[in-house]
């Protein structure tokens, strides 16, 4: 396919990074049957833009006609998500709007996600190579696999909204050049 060769053209590192959480992304999508094909499709793509210079991701932005946000200015990283997502409506027709907001999406998170959103962001934060560097990723994977039932009422949502706020705002924290340290600890 298409994708796969756009796949090839990616740094060795990020070739293996997307080929590791496409192998999670597929567990969870068994586990929880979800259309394996869509899943694959965001897994495969969600880092597609991920090898761009800051200044490559500003100007497809601005060519994509993507909105970008003061913190995105600062970190045009945070766009490489968008990017993908657009490069795979235009390019490669896929229109899905699933698989478009869970490539959108993936890095940020959003609490609107459809449940392939929710695979595409948890696979990519359980990447074995993260997990060696953020060790607190081993409770996740641990509710994932074992006691988070997605389909249901309980809704992940409700579970996993204090995960996604805690991250988005040490994203934030991270990248916004005004701070200088910040305290590593911070739970909402």
């Amino acid at each position: 396919s298409l994708i796969l060769k756009k796949i090839e053209g990616l740094p060795k590192g990020l070739q293996n990074h997307i080929h590791r959480t496409r192998k999670i992304a597929k567990s969870l999508a068994e586990r929880y049957q979800v259309d394996l094909t869509q899943v694959d499709y965001a897994m495969a793509s969600h880092d597609l833009a991920r090898n761009l210079s800051d200044n490559e991701l500003l100007k497809l932005s601005d060519d994509l006609k993507i909105p970008v946000s003061s913190i995105e200015v600062q970190s045009p990283v945070l766009l490489h998500g968008p990017v993908a997502a657009k490069w795979l409506e235009h390019e490669f027709n896929i229109l899905n709007p699933d698989v478009l907001q869970a490539v959108w999406f993936h890095t940020t998170g959003t609490p609107d996600f459809h449940i392939i959103g929710k695979i595409v962001f948890i696979s990519d934060k359980l990447d074995p190579a993260k997990k060696l560097r953020f060790p607190h990723f081993d409770v996740i994977e641990q509710a994932v696999f074992e006691d988070l039932k997605i389909k249901e009422e309980f809704n992940f949502k409700q579970s996993a909204k204090d995960v996604l706020i805690t991250s988005q705002l040490r994203t934030a924290l991270i990248f916004n050049k005004k701070i200088k340290s910040a305290n590593y600890s911070i739970d909402t």
